[in-house]
C-alpha cells in the first residue's frame, strides 16, 4: 500500500465538445447532441473526487471559431463549468482555436483572428503556475510550427518556464500528443508535427518533466519517452471510431463513437517527488442517471489492492495496429497505434502480478514496453518450456529487474544433464523459478468417449501434501530442490473442488516455497462456451476473495482477463474484446 502522504490531488479531462442548445449539434454524428448532459455528469463525477485543481485539455465546444455558433456554445460551457468545485483551467483545442497548421488538415487553421476570438470567450491560452512545490505548463498545442509572431513568443516563454521550474517536478498539458506510438512516426492529424516535436521531445527530456497530458484523440494511451509519462487522455463525450480499427471486434452504435464504456477523466495523487494516477469510467451517462458514485472507484497496483491476486495474459496485450486512411480526418498515411485498454483494465483494478509467455520479449517493442511499464507497479512472471535457450538468457541476464520469476514446464526429463542445466540456470540468472509438471495424460477422454486434444500442467492440488515425490530421486541427491523457489498449482474454478486456505496456509508452515496457482474458469472440454458472465463474474470474484485472504508468497491467476469470443475454451472474462468492462470486472471493481 502506499504509505508516502499526498501533497494535493487534480483532475484532467479533455473533449467536450459542448454545444449551444442542449440536445443539439452541427454534427452529422446523433451521439454528439449528448454532449451537453455528458459534460454536466462529468463536472458532478470530479465534484464528488474533491480535487484542487482541475485542468481542462481543450475542445471546450464543438463549433469552429469561425462559426457563429462559437460564442454561443462558449456561454454553453461556460454555464455548465460553473459548477466545478474548482475552476477549470483551460488550455485551447483544435475547436477551440483552430487546427494546426497544414495544407490537408480538415478544418481552418489557426490564426490570429482565431486566438483572439479564443482570447474574447476563454481568456489566456498559454499559461504556467506553481502549486505546492509543482510547476504546471499549460500550452496552446496548436502554435506549434505556425507561421505566427506568437508561435516562436510562445517558444521562447516555454523555454523560460522550464529554466526556472524545478527539474523532475514538472507537468505540461498540451491539447495534441507529441506522438501515438513512435517519437519518430509520420506526421498525421493526432500528432505534433515536425520540427516542433522534437523540439518539444528534446525539452521534456532534458528537463525531465515528469508528465505531459493531452487530449484530442478522445481515446486512452500511456506513452513513455526517457524519463516522461505521456497520457493520451478519452474524451468526457464520444470516442474518435476511427481507432475502432484496434479491435479484433465490431464495435457498438455509429461505428465506435457512442462506445460510451471508454468516456471518462483522470485524477492524479501527488506525492513530494512522484504521484500515482486513477481513470475514472464516465460511461457515458447523464446527471439524471441513477447509481453514479461507486463508478468512480478506481485503483492502481502501486497500492497493492490485492497482491495475491494476478492475470494470466493470454491474449495479447501490447498489440500493434495500423489505422487505415479514413477520408475523414486523415487520408494519406496509416496511423500506428497500440492498444492500451487492455493495460488501462489491469491499472484501473490496481492488479500487480501478470503472467505471460516469456517468448513475448522475442518483440523488442514489447520488451522495451515490459521494462517502461515495471515502475507502474507491475510484477512479472513468465512460463517457459523447459529451460529458455541462449538468447532468452542472455535477455535475462541483461534485464534482470525485468524478470521477477519464471515459471519452467518441467516434461519429466531426469537426466543429470537436464538436472545440471536446472542448476546452471538458476546460478547464471539468479531469477525465482518455479516448477510446473508436464500432464502425460495422452487419450484423455470425457465419459463420452469423446477424445480431448489437451495440453495440462501444474500440480495438482488435491496431491499438494505429496508433492515433493514427483522430483525424481537424482533431482533431490543433486540438491535441485535447493535451487527452485516454489511450484505451480493448477485448478478449475468451475468444474473442480477448490485448493482451500486452510490446505495452502498449513503447506506454507511446512514449505519455505511460493506458489503459485493457476485458476482456470474454462469449460470442460475444448468445443464448449461459457458465455453466462454471472458464472464467471462468481468465479473471479470468489478468487479474488480467496487471494485476498492468503498469506504472502502465493498468488492466484486467473484466465479470464479478455473475453475468450473464438477458438477453444471459449468464455467471457473481466474486460471484452474491445477493453470494456463485463460483469466481472464491475464486480472486483466494488469488492472490499
Amino acid at each position: 500500500m502506499i504509505e508516502k502522504k499526498i501533497l494535493f490531488r487534480f483532475a484532467v479531462f479533455s473533449d467536450a465538445h459542448v454545444t449551444p442548445v442542449d440536445n443539439v449539434s452541427n454534427s452529422p454524428f446523433p451521439v454528439n447532441r449528448l454532449s451537453n448532459q455528458r459534460y454536466e455528469h462529468a463536472v458532478k463525477c470530479i465534484n464528488q473526487l474533491d480535487p484542487e485543481l482541475i485542468l481542462n485539455l481543450g475542445d471546450m465546444v464543438h463549433p469552429l471559431p469561425g462559426s457563429k455558433e462559437y460564442h454561443l456554445a462558449a456561454e454553453r460551457y461556460h454555464q455548465i463549468s460553473s459548477e466545478f468545485i474548482q475552476t477549470p483551467i483551460c488550455i485551447p483545442g483544435n475547436h477551440d482555436v483552430g487546427d494546426k497548421p497544414s495544407e490537408w488538415m480538415p478544418a481552418e487553421a489557426i490564426s490570429e483572428r482565431s486566438i483572439k476570438k479564443y482570447h474574447d470567450n476563454f481568456g489566456e491560452d498559454y499559461r504556467s503556475f506553481t502549486y505546492k512545490g509543482w510547476t504546471f505548463i499549460l500550452l496552446n498545442g496548436e502554435l506549434l510550427n505556425a507561421p505566427l509572431s506568437k508561435a516562436n513568443q510562445q517558444k521562447i516563454w516555454f523555454e523560460n518556464e522550464l529554466l526556472k521550474a524545478d527539474n523532475k517536478k514538472i507537468f505540461i498539458a498540451i491539447h495534441y500528443p507529441p506522438f501515438l506510438y513512435d517519437p519518430e512516426e509520420f506526421d498525421h492529424y493526432d500528432n505534433i508535427s515536425e520540427p516542433d516535436r522534437s523540439w518539444f521531445l528534446e525539452l521534456i527530456e532534458k528537463y525531465q518533466v515528469a508528465a505531459v497530458f493531452s487530449g484530442h484523440v478522445h481515446n486512452f494511451w500511456l506513452n513513455t519517452y526517457k524519463t516522461t509519462d505521456l497520457f493520451i487522455i478519452p474524451s468526457v463525450s464520444f470516442v474518435r471510431q476511427d481507432y475502432s480499427e484496434m479491435y479484433s471486434s465490431k464495435p457498438p452504435f455509429e461505428g465506435g463513437r457512442e462506445d460510451v464504456n471508454k468516456l471518462g477523466f483522470l485524477t492524479f495523487d501527488v506525492f513530494e517527488d512522484d504521484y500515482i494516477w486513477r481513470f475514472h469510467r464516465t460511461f457515458g451517462r447523464s446527471v439524471s442517471d441513477a447509481g453514479q458514485n461507486h463508478l468512480l472507484k478506481s485503483f492502481h497496483p502501486q497500492e497493492r489492492k490485492n497482491p495475491a491476486f494476478g492475470v494470466d495474459l493470454r491474449l495479447p496485450w501490447q498489440e500493434h495496429r495500423q489505422i487505415p486512411p479514413s477520408g475523414a480526418l486523415d487520408e494519406f498515411y496509416r496511423k500506428d497505434v497500440r492498444n492500451d485498454y487492455p493495460l488501462l483494465a489491469l491499472c484501473e483494478l490496481g492488479i500487480n502480478e501478470l503472467r505471460m509467455p516469456l517468448n513475448d520479449i522475442y518483440d523488442s517493442k514489447v520488451l522495451n514496453r515490459l521494462i517502461a511499464l515495471k515502475k507502474v507497479g507491475f510484477t512479472y512472471t513468465f512460463y517457459s518450456f523447459g529451460i529458455p535457450h541462449a538468447k532468452i538468457i542472455d535477455l535475462i541476464k541483461q534485464y534482470p529487474e525485468l524478470f521477477d520469476k519464471i515459471e519452467i514446464i518441467w516434461p519429466g526429463n531426469d537426466s543429470k544433464k537436464i538436472v545440471n542445466e536446472y542448476i546452471e540456470f538458476r546460478q547464471q540468472t539468479k531469477v525465482k523459478i518455479l516448477v510446473s509438471p508436464l500432464w502425460k495424460n495422452f487419450g484423455e477422454t470425457d465419459k463420452n468417449g469423446r477424445h480431448f486434444h489437451v495440453i495440462k500442467h501444474g500440480f495438482n492440488p488435491s496431491k499438494l501434501e505429496t508433492f515433493e515425490d514427483f522430483f525424481p530421486k537424482n533431482w533431490v541427491s543433486a540438491g535441485l530442490t535447493n535451487f527452485i523457489d516454489g511450484i505451480v498449482l493448477k485448478q478449475n474454478l468451475i468444474f473442480e473442488n477448490e485448493v482451500s486456505i486452510a490446505t495452502i496456509e498449513t503447506w506454507r508452515e511446512r514449505h519455505s516455497f511460493l506458489l503459485h496457482v493457476l485458476s482456470s474458469s474454462s469449460p470442460h472440454n475444448p468445443s464448449e462456451n461459457i458465455d453466462n458472465q454471472t458464472v464467471i463474474a462468481e468465479s473471479i470474484e470468489n478468487l479474488w476473495l480467496k487471494a485476498k485472504a492468503v498469506s504472502e508468497g502465493v498468488v492466484f491467476f486467473t484466465d479470464a482477463f479478455v473475453e475468450i469470443d473464438r477458438g477453444y475454451f471459449r468464455k467471457a472474462g473481466l474486460i471484452d474484446r474491445l477493453g470494456n468492462p463485463m460483469l466481472a470486472w464491475h464486480k472486483i471493481m466494488t469488492s472490499k
